[in-house]
């Protein structure tokens, strides 16, 4: 009984040690649902490799949270009213690009025709900027720079994440969704 006891001892705190001490390395998120990586054909049809290739290696990006049917005057990012932005570096930058990764992964949607996006990403790199147009609504994406505008699809399963730190950072939301 000692023996089943000390097993059963050893395999619960080699369980918490493991949560406790890997969440980041196996980019596990609470509730401890794991988060996906896009495979290179799941990035490929959402957006150009040498955006990838800005996100990955830019040492920081700039997260904006957007109106699209705010006519009021203002800045703007490609057309749509930006409500306020916030800069994510090192660990921060890359908690988000996990769940925007996360959400390419598990996108299992085609997209509708609403496309009005509340968040966007510019990063700089190499002195190149790129600018992803994210509605996740419509679970559309659109990506510019790099001389070409592309489209693509993305999940849902970002945007807690993303929202989060648009309200961590004091920024406004503002959401109508149509689809």
């Amino acid at each position: 009984m000692k023996t089943l006891l000390g097993i059963a001892g050893l395999v619960g705190f080699a369980a918490l040690g493991w949560l406790g001490f890997g969440l980041q390395s196996r980019r596990i998120e609470w509730p401890f649902r794991r988060l996906q990586t896009p495979t290179a054909v799941q990035i490929e049809r959402s957006f150009p490799p040498a955006a990838h290739k800005a996100l990955e290696f830019a040492p920081e990006l700039t997260l904006f949270s957007l109106n699209l049917r705010d006519s009021r005057s203002g800045a703007r990012f490609h057309g749509c009213k930006i409500l306020g932005k916030t800069t994510l570096r090192g660990e921060e930058k890359t908690r988000l690009l996990a769940h925007f990764y996360d959400a390419i992964a598990t996108n299992n949607s085609f997209g509708t025709a609403c496309f009005t996006p509340h968040h966007g990403i510019r990063v700089q790199h190499e002195g190149k900027t790129v600018d992803f147009l994210i509605c996740f609504g419509c679970s559309q994406m659109k990506t510019f720079g790099l001389g070409a505008e592309k489209g693509g699809t993305i999940g849902k399963s970002g945007l807690k994440f993303f929202d989060s730190v648009i309200t961590g950072a004091g920024l406004p939301i503002e959401r109508q969704f149509v689809g």
